[in-house]
């Protein structure tokens, strides 16, 4: 923030790109008025790079200085006001979700870079994006290259898509445009990616075979009984898990979201956690890295006999699919998985799908044929 005097105050805000964004800030009668200015600092890593910044520093206090005179002789300064950068919105959302503690901010970094890449005028407003503009930008991500020279995966040209549009959702939110013009478009569609999961009679087999991580054993078999990502096993602590009656439940915050959750564990559950420990002490102590645990759960899965591509995150999907061939209504396998969107828990219910099976199963024999041929 840089101090200035009177009703109307230059601003910074900084860039993921590095750059400092300038702007004008106007509170009156309750309502916010802010004006993009087009100007940025540098990084100052050499004379001319001050020299630059000082004087666009003069130039973006003369415009203020302008306006607050236009403001103190009673014109209509707040009718050039209510522009807001996209760019430098595009900061603030990325450092409101840093404040939450979410991860992923390289991906808003590499989503800025794609973002300029089609879009170079940084001094572009949310006012001026459109439907057509965003209609060039999913054409744009359709040709884009990662920073590896390849086409972007589908997935990740998905990926970047709906981190944009929970930019455009929260300038509606915030007020600052009527409406998100992503809803006319349409969109950015990824692949779909089979969900190795584990049927229950698997997970009775790797849990009775021998691994040499007892950590791994724990965790991974944890999340396969309470549907938790490996970022939320990971940072668990035992203030987070309390006692309710009977039950035991988790109180604590996702790692991804940022959403509050209230999970009732299973006795096996808890039993795998082992003996408490203090408040602020992590339940499962020494976790891999990601890459490390999904390569030794590639080798206990084959010493089980499942072929399949197991990771950690599949401990979830089997925990969803449980659920759902239990007999648990989707509404209540997408609240204890935390999900946003009862969209998400759809997919599931698609890899289960026991309805499609009992039709296939209703099919008489019409052919008369047996597998043997002629």
């Amino acid at each position: 923030m840089i101090t200035t005097t009177g009703d109307i105050k230059l601003r910074r805000r900084e860039l993921p790109s590095g750059r400092v964004t300038l702007f004008l800030d106007l509170y009156k009668r309750g309502r916010r008025y802010t004006e993009a200015l087009g100007l940025y600092l540098v990084p100052e890593t050499s004379r001319a790079d001050k020299a630059r910044n000082k004087e666009v520093l003069r130039k973006a206090e003369l415009i203020r200085a302008r306006r607050q005179m236009e403001l103190d002789a009673g014109k209509g300064v707040t009718e050039t006001m209510g522009h807001v950068s996209f760019y430098a919105y595009l900061a603030e959302v990325v450092r409101r979700k840093e404040a939450l503690g979410l991860p992923s901010v390289k991906s808003w970094v590499s989503l800025e870079r794609h973002l300029l890449g089609y879009e170079p005028d940084e001094g572009i407003l949310l006012s001026d994006i459109g439907r057509r503009w965003m209609e060039g930008f999913a054409e744009y991500l359709s040709k884009a290259r990662s920073a590896r020279g390849g086409l972007l995966a589908p997935n990740t040209r998905q990926r970047y898509w709906k981190a944009l549009a929970v930019v455009m959702n929260a300038a509606v939110r915030d007020g600052l445009i009527k409406q998100n013009p992503m809803h006319a478009t349409d969109g950015v569609s990824g692949e779909t990616v089979e969900r190795a999961y584990l049927t229950r009679e698997e997970l009775r087999r790797l849990a009775e075979t021998p691994v040499r991580s007892d950590t791994l054993r724990r965790t991974f078999l944890f999340s396969c009984l309470t549907g938790l990502r490996y970022s939320d096993v990971r940072k668990l602590t035992w203030g987070e898990v309390r006692s309710e009656g009977k039950f035991t439940r988790l109180v604590f915050r996702q790692k991804k979201t940022g959403g509050q959750e209230y999970l009732d564990i299973p006795e096996e559950a808890v039993e795998l956690m082992g003996e408490r420990g203090e408040s602020d002490a992590v339940v499962f102590e020494g976790m891999l890295s990601p890459q490390a645990i999904n390569i030794a759960l590639k080798k206990w899965a084959a010493d089980a006999g499942i072929d399949k591509h197991v990771t950690f995150h599949s401990g979830r999907h089997t925990y969803a699919v449980m659920m759902l061939d239990l007999g648990v209504d989707i509404y209540t396998v997408s609240k204890l998985l935390g999900h946003t969107n009862i969209a998400t828990t759809q997919i599931y219910a698609k890899v289960l799908d026991k309805n499609k099976r009992a039709a296939v199963e209703k099919i008489p024999r019409l052919l008369g044929v047996s597998s043997g041929g002629r």
